[in-house]
């Protein structure tokens, strides 16, 4: 027995140790690729003792689970942390991200994004169909981790990443978020007869062809707000543009509509809609902390999906 348990230990260290040299091996092919010519010059600052302390967490946790996904998030975020000169508040939440996101699996992960994803970030360069989609896209291959469990909820809790408040729900439907961000681009149309009584044609640029019907028209902005914005620095009156947004509410898809798209083109999206709606769920009730925020952005950004923001933006302080 003691020769079997010296044999598994000897096997465990030399895991340990490939391991350990492939996320060597990944952080610089991916620290080159980034920095290019000053990658010296970037990773100077691993002389700040911070910076070693938060690597040697992500070799630990990659050493000791193995989980490639998790991996490659740490690189990610110790990359971005040497890539801006951060104050030592933003530093340490960067530490404590690089750390956290070593104990949890991909499916932590993926859940974790998914709150991050549909409900806090918002995304402002999405100003068109195609942007929209790709965004819907990637909330949808996410959703195929759900339904979470409990113990992955308390996994993510326990950790600093979530944030559960019973006694509060904070989310609305996917739908409403979607119309609440993306106004103009659930506008479904209208022509020129059915706003000539109420629209001051002075002001015809700011209307366009409509995104999801060329015949027709809709406003030129997607947030709804921005529009008025645009309406009342004109020196138009609250009462006009008040009325006007309301008659362009009018031409808005329905919640339902949205969803019988969504659920056409996006038919996993079905899941985290049941996760919302679940009341006896912590999922429908959870935010994401500081140090949950640069872990799903990373596992965002890493998707594919192209984030316009500093991620900086969801730290708070």
């Amino acid at each position: 027995m003691k020769e079997t348990l010296s044999g598994f230990s000897q096997e465990a260290q030399k895991e340990a140790e490939r391991r350990n040299e492939k996320i060597i091996e990944d952080f610089i092919e991916r620290a080159e690729a980034l920095f290019g010519d000053k990658v010296e010059e970037k990773l100077s600052s691993f002389k700040d003792p911070g910076a070693q302390y938060a690597f040697r967490h992500a070799q630990t946790g990659y050493c000791r689970y193995g989980d490639s996904e998790s991996k490659d998030d740490a690189i990610e975020i110790i990359l971005s942390r040497i890539s801006e000169n951060n104050d030592h508040a933003i530093n340490v939440i960067f530490d404590e991200a690089i750390e956290r996101s070593a104990k949890i699996n991909s499916r932590h992960a993926d859940i974790l994004t998914i709150i991050f994803a549909a409900f806090r970030i918002s995304y402002g360069h999405i100003n068109n169909i195609a942007a929209l989609n790709s965004y819907i896209s990637m909330v949808e291959k996410l959703s195929s981790t759900l339904p979470a469990r409990n113990s992955d909820m308390s996994i993510l809790s326990m950790n600093g990443l979530i944030e559960v408040m019973p006694n509060t729900q904070h989310w609305v439907s996917f739908e409403r978020m979607l119309l609440n961000e993306y106004w103009g681009l659930f506008i479904k149309g209208f022509s020129v007869s059915e706003i000539e009584a109420d629209f001051d044609f002075n002001d015809r640029d700011l209307i366009i062809p409509c995104l999801r019907d060329a015949s027709k028209l809709q406003p030129n902005h997607v947030k709804r707000q921005g529009w008025r914005n645009k309406l009342t620095s004109r020196g138009r009156s609250e009462v006009y543009a008040d009325e006007l947004c309301a008659k362009m509410d009018s031409f808005l898809m329905s919640e339902e509509e949205i969803s019988r798209l969504l659920d056409d083109k996006w038919p996993m999206l079905s899941r985290l809609r049941g996760a919302i709606s679940d009341e006896m769920s912590s999922f429908r009730y959870s935010t994401v902390t500081s140090v949950g925020s640069i872990i799903a952005y990373v596992r965002a950004k890493r998707s594919g999906f192209q984030l316009g923001e500093d991620v900086r933006r969801y730290i708070d302080l």
